[in-house]
């Protein structure tokens, strides 16, 4: 039961945060006099761009989801032993 109160009023909170973020953003937008059209229409590449980086940047967080996943649950397989080279190292008496 207090699980349903703390969930509508975290619920109610964000959505009251989000709306102030959201009016204060745009403020300063309206206050610096931009306008996305005329960014559009010089440059038009911009939209383009802007999907194949929202694409890139789901395509990494799956991927580190999944990378993740596997280290916690792929259990002795994910267990490598650390050396301490990388590089072979020759052991001579001399060194």
């Amino acid at each position: 039961m207090l699980d349903w109160i703390f969930e509508g009023i975290i619920g109610w909170v964000s959505s009251i945060v989000s709306e102030l973020m959201d009016a204060v953003s745009g403020l300063f937008l309206e206050a610096l006099g931009t306008d996305m059209t005329a960014m559009e229409e010089y440059f038009p590449f911009v939209t383009k761009a802007f999907t194949v980086m929202q694409y890139t940047a789901w395509a990494i967080l799956f991927l580190i989801t999944v990378w993740q996943l596997f280290r916690i649950l792929g259990g002795p397989i994910t267990e490598a032993e650390t050396r301490g080279h990388s590089l072979p190292v020759a052991h001579c008496s001399r060194c």
